[in-house]
């Protein structure tokens, strides 16, 4: 208490002095920036968090004299009180207008009701034409708003009094964007290609999130749940494995699960909360049955996944490339780039991350940045030619160390009117082919909206296109 009683020797009059109210504020305010800076709580610092009436010290002052005077007698002093107003909470007038009580409780309270409930809760209640200026007592720092004050009189009127009612709905149909891919859709494709939804924790074990994204830093948390949940996830990976392993536990070896959430990466401009959507795929290529072989998945089965998925958005501006991200087995994976940016990666796990996760079967997995693929391309009409396509497949030897991904741009950026589309659909290493390089076979689907092609419009195209070819990539036609 912030009272000092002074008996002076002779005096006929206890003297009671009060402790100035400021250095209380002050302290009590210390208090709670250091407990929570320090983690350390006590009962006075969960006291003062909850607020202290700043006019308690007067109060208790002449409590503290009434009950000296009666239990030693004499007579009291004159009241010392010392404080700062300058630096002392102040009390706001809350406004409550009366049409407000029955549009939000949906119960009539008559005027005089309401006065009679507030101050009987030691409120001050002025006019203000139809409706209240409500000053509420020092001590009640919940009632800050006019919503404050109805709650309080929804209280007193007793909430078992105030009769349910429906809110008349105004269905009203939702605008849809064709630039916008529903996330349900995105679900929709991978369930149909046999995935389960996984929904995990946020929070992962430390050596989780250093085997599956060992360069990232990550945010740990201050009181985590357990030791095993003590960092916030930076990819959806660590969760994603964790139920792997407790559904292969449980012998179930053929597995497909996916899950989209926020991951949280901190930053040197703060933290960045970033939508993201992984997928996990290990065991058998199709269910077992008398007409389907166990055939394994392997790295085509995710890219098919993935782009699957990329086929909703804008496929045309994804690009696969090759990777050395550090988690994925060397050979068998992939970059994610969506306009020149790295969005995502795909493949298999490395060798080393399925001994420390121990398991004992490859496991192929994707995860990329969310938001790109629900932006779609606007869809364009586009007549369809009145006039034949004609095919013309090319085999190339290339050095082993280009791209095919290269070879594709290079025949795009011609921006042939005739070239409709182009694909690989064979890549050959072997004795016929010289150690250092590699064989890739091209398909070229030409096509003219205004008239049919003849050979010669053919033919001048696909010397072009070779031509490109060897100057950028040193690619030449493959000689049978």
């Amino acid at each position: 208490m912030a009272t000092d009683v002074i008996a002076e020797p002779g005096a006929r009059h206890l003297r009671l002095r009060a402790q100035p109210q400021r250095f209380h504020q002050q302290h009590g305010e210390a208090q709670v920036v250091a407990a929570r800076a320090l983690n350390l709580h006590s009962p006075s610092s969960y006291r003062f968090e909850r607020g202290v009436d700043p006019d308690l010290q007067l109060r208790a002052m002449h409590r503290a004299t009434e009950l000296l005077l009666q239990i030693v007698g004499g007579e009291a002093g004159p009241v010392i009180d010392v404080s700062d107003q300058a630096q002392m909470p102040s009390v706001a007038a809350v406004p409550l207008r009366y049409a407000r009580i029955e549009r939000l409780l949906g119960v009539h309270v008559s005027r005089a009701k309401v006065i009679q409930i507030l101050e009987g809760l030691n409120m001050q209640v002025e006019a203000d034409g139809e409706d209240w200026t409500v000053l509420p007592p020092s001590y009640r720092f919940d009632i800050n708003i006019e919503a404050d004050l109805l709650e309080e009189i929804g209280r007193m009127i007793g909430y078992n009094n105030i009769p349910g009612t429906r809110e008349a709905a105004h269905a009203a149909m939702e605008s849809f964007s064709e630039t916008r891919v529903d996330l349900n859709r995105v679900r929709e494709v991978l369930v149909e290609q046999g995935f389960y939804e996984a929904v995990t924790y946020s929070f992962v074990a430390p050596e989780l999130q250093a085997l599956l994204d060992p360069q990232q830093a990550v945010l740990e948390l201050s009181n985590p749940i357990s030791t095993d949940m003590s960092i916030m996830r930076t990819r959806l990976l660590p969760g994603l494995v964790q139920a792997l392993r407790h559904n292969i536990n449980r012998q179930q070896s053929r597995i497909r699960l996916f899950e989209t959430g926020l991951c949280f990466v901190p930053g040197k401009d703060g933290l960045r909360q970033n939508p993201h959507i992984a997928g996990m795929i290990t065991g058998a290529r199709d269910e077992e049955g008398i007409h389907s072989k166990a055939n394994p998945v392997d790295f085509y089965d995710i890219k098919g996944v993935l782009e699957s998925v990329l086929r909703l958005s804008d496929r045309e501006n994804y690009r696969f490339v090759k990777t050395d991200n550090p988690i994925l087995h060397p050979g068998q994976g992939a970059d994610l780039y969506h306009d020149d940016e790295l969005t995502g990666f795909l493949g298999a796990l490395h060798p080393s991350v399925i001994s420390g996760l121990q398991l004992s079967q490859p496991v192929f997995v994707f995860e990329s940045e969310l938001t790109p693929i629900l932006a779609a391309k606007l869809p364009k009409f586009c007549e369809m030619s009145k006039y034949p396509s004609i095919r013309r497949d090319i085999a190339l030897t290339v050095d082993q160390d280009v791209p095919v991904q290269n070879l594709i741009d290079s025949i795009y950026s011609l921006k042939s009117e005739i070239l409709q589309e182009v694909f690989v659909f064979d890549v050959y290493t072997g004795k016929e082919v010289r150690k250092s390089r590699k064989s890739v076979a091209l398909g070229l689907i030409l096509q003219d909206f205004s008239r049919t092609l003849v050979d010669e419009d053919v033919d001048k195209l696909v010397d072009k296109v070779l031509k490109q070819l060897e100057k950028q990539h040193n690619a030449f036609l493959r000689e049978t």
